[in-house]
């Protein structure tokens, strides 16, 4: 199912031509289905999914998801969000803590 000659989704928004196939990036995120209907397996899932406009399908980490347009002609347009690795979201929350009311950050320049 993942082949490496399949292209890998990264962030943001992408349109997915006719027979194109791409990975989800590893990590865990959110795909979210702009236009178009979209045709997604998951390694070790016996399932398909098939995925409307305003859809969206949460992933976890770890397993393989190959996504591809399930319309014929137009394609199929995604908005794939990865979630941040913890050390990221840490120092974030921690700025967003220390430039709050008190103005921690703005005090130790």
């Amino acid at each position: 199912m993942c082949f490496r000659n399949d292209g890998v989704l990264r962030a943001g928004m992408r349109h997915i031509g006719v027979r194109q196939a791409l990975r989800l990036a590893r990590g865990s995120g959110v795909l979210r289905v702009l236009a178009g209907r979209l045709w997604l397996t998951r390694k070790g899932d016996d399932v398909d999914y098939f995925l409307s406009p305003g859809e969206t399908f949460t992933h976890a980490e770890g397993g393989c998801v190959v996504i591809e347009s399930a319309l014929a002609g137009a394609g199929t347009i995604v908005f794939w969000r990865p979630d941040l690795p913890w050390h990221t979201r840490l120092a974030r929350d921690l700025m967003r803590m220390l430039s709050g009311p008190a103005g921690l950050v703005k005090g130790m320049r």
